[in-house]
C-alpha cells in the first residue's frame, strides 16, 4: 500500500476541494470552503495520502434519518468520495470506506447512508438501494386537467421568509414518510436558506409556493425558474423539493405548477413513486417518469436497527444476515413485531431467512421487494416467510429522499 489513511486540517481544505472537483468532473468552488468548515468537524474527513499529495477523500457528516413509524435514527451521511484517477485499483477506496464505516460504529451511530455516483461501488460495502424515485418531466400544457374541486389557497415568497414554514411541514412529513434527510440548523442556514450560487445550477434564488387552507399551513415547494428566457419555451421550471400535508394540498401544488405562463414544462429530478399527478390529469403520457435509484443505505446496528421502525403486519421469524465487508456486524436475529412495533436481538436459533446486509438494508426504509430479492436469488429460506417479511417491512407511504448530500 503505497498511501496513508488519515483525516484532514483546514490547511488541507484547498486541496480536498481540487481532488473532489477533478473526480466529479467540475471547477472547484472555492466558496465551499466556509460551508465544510461549517458542517464537519475535520476529523470526520478520512482521506488516502500518497506522501503529500492527497489521492482520495471521504467524509462522514453527522446526520439522521427518519425511518418508518417517525423515528430519526442517527446516521453517517457518506459524502465526497473519491480516488484520483491515478491511484485507481490499490485499494484506497476500500480504506476510506472501511475506516468511515468503523468510526460511524464506535460513534454508536444506526446507520450509514449515500448517494451513489456509480451503481456497481457501493454493494461490496454493505450499502443497498434504500429510496428510489423518478426523474421527472411534464407536459404542461397537455395534461389536461379536469375541473377541480376544493384547492387550497396559495402564496409566493422567498426562502428566507419561510424559515418556520419550510421547517415545520418538513418535521410533519418527517412523521409519515422514512427516508428524509433530517436537517440540523447548520445544515438548513448553510445548504437551504443562504441558497448559495454554486447550488444554483444556472438556475435562480429558490422560490416558495404555499398552501394554506384557512390560514394554515397545508403544503410547501420551492423551485427555480431557468434564469433565461426563450420563446419556445424550452427552459423548464425545476421543482426542487414539495412536501404536502394531505392531497388537495398536493394537488393545489400541482395545478399551480404547472400553469406557470411561458414555461410549458416542469422537471423535478427526485419525485416520489408514489406521487399521483399521473393519475390526476387525463393524459398520463405528458407525465414522463424515468426510475433512479436514490439513497443507499446500510445498516450497522442490526437489532437497534430493526427495533427503532414500525411495521405493517406481525411477524416472529429468524434472519441470519451475512456482511462480508464487517462480517461482525452480521449474525443471526430474532425479529418479532407485535401491533406494529419490532423487537429484535441476537439469537442462536436456527434461521427462517437467510440474507446479506445489502438486502437487509433494501428493505429497511419499506421501498424494497422480499419477494423480489428472493425471485433473483438474492434471499432465501422458507417461502412463506419470505412473503412474511415482505408484507411486514413493505410500506404504504413509499420512502423517498429529495436532497443529495
Amino acid at each position: 500500500m503505497d498511501f496513508d489513511i488519515r483525516s484532514l486540517t483546514e490547511q488541507d481544505i484547498p486541496a480536498m476541494l481540487d481532488t473532489t472537483a477533478l473526480v466529479f468532473g467540475m471547477n472547484p468552488v472555492p466558496e465551499t470552503r466556509e460551508t465544510w468548515k461549517t458542517l464537519v468537524p475535520f476529523d470526520r474527513f478520512v482521506c488516502a495520502w500518497s506522501g503529500d499529495t492527497l489521492i482520495g477523500t471521504g467524509v462522514s457528516l453527522d446526520s439522521s434519518l427518519s425511518v418508518p413509524g417517525g423515528a430519526v435514527l442517527d446516521m453517517a451521511a457518506v459524502s465526497a468520495v473519491t480516488v484520483l484517477p491515478t491511484h485507481r485499483r490499490r485499494g484506497a477506496l476500500t480504506q476510506i470506506m472501511g475506516s468511515l464505516l468503523d468510526q460511524a460504529v464506535e460513534r454508536g451511530e444506526t446507520l450509514s447512508a449515500l448517494w451513489a455516483s456509480e451503481a456497481l461501488i457501493y454493494g461490496r460495502y454493505g450499502y443497498g438501494v434504500g429510496t428510489s424515485h423518478y426523474k421527472a418531466s411534464i407536459d404542461s400544457g397537455v395534461l389536461a386537467w379536469p375541473e377541480p374541486g376544493e384547492l387550497d389557497d396559495v402564496s409566493l415568497a422567498v426562502v428566507n421568509d419561510v424559515e418556520d414554514d419550510y421547517k415545520a411541514i418538513f418535521e410533519r412529513t418527517s412523521r409519515h414518510r422514512a427516508g428524509l434527510h433530517v436537517r440540523s440548523d447548520a445544515w438548513w442556514r448553510a445548504r437551504i436558506f443562504d441558497d448559495p450560487e454554486y447550488r444554483r445550477d444556472g438556475g435562480t434564488a429558490l422560490r416558495v409556493l404555499r398552501t394554506h387552507r384557512r390560514r394554515q399551513l397545508t403544503g410547501l415547494a420551492t423551485f427555480r425558474h431557468p434564469n433565461t428566457f426563450t420563446l419556445d419555451g424550452s427552459a423548464p421550471v425545476q421543482i426542487v423539493e414539495m412536501y404536502a400535508d394531505d392531497e388537495r394540498a398536493r394537488e393545489t401544488i400541482w395545478r399551480f405548477m404547472t400553469s406557470i405562463d411561458l414555461y410549458p414544462t416542469v422537471t423535478w429530478p427526485t419525485m416520489p413513486v408514489d406521487d399521483p399527478l399521473a393519475y390526476l390529469v387525463g393524459n398520463h403520457r405528458a407525465v414522463h417518469r424515468t426510475m433512479r435509484d436514490g439513497l443507499w443505505v446500510r445498516i450497522l446496528d442490526v437489532p437497534d436497527a430493526l427495533a427503532a421502525r414500525t411495521y405493517e403486519a406481525e411477524i416472529d421469524v429468524t434472519l441470519k444476515v451475512t456482511d462480508s465487508f464487517r462480517p461482525a456486524l452480521g449474525g443471526v436475529f430474532r425479529l418479532t413485531v407485535r401491533d406494529g412495533v419490532g423487537s429484535c436481538q441476537r439469537t442462536e436459533d436456527s434461521p427462517d431467512i437467510t440474507l446479506g446486509i445489502v438486502e437487509l438494508s433494501s428493505l429497511y426504509l419499506g421501498g424494497g421487494s422480499a419477494v423480489q430479492l428472493a425471485a433473483a436469488g438474492r434471499i432465501g429460506g422458507d417461502p412463506g416467510a419470505v412473503i412474511g417479511l415482505h408484507h411486514t417491512f413493505r410500506t404504504v407511504t413509499a420512502p423517498v429522499c429529495q436532497e443529495v448530500f
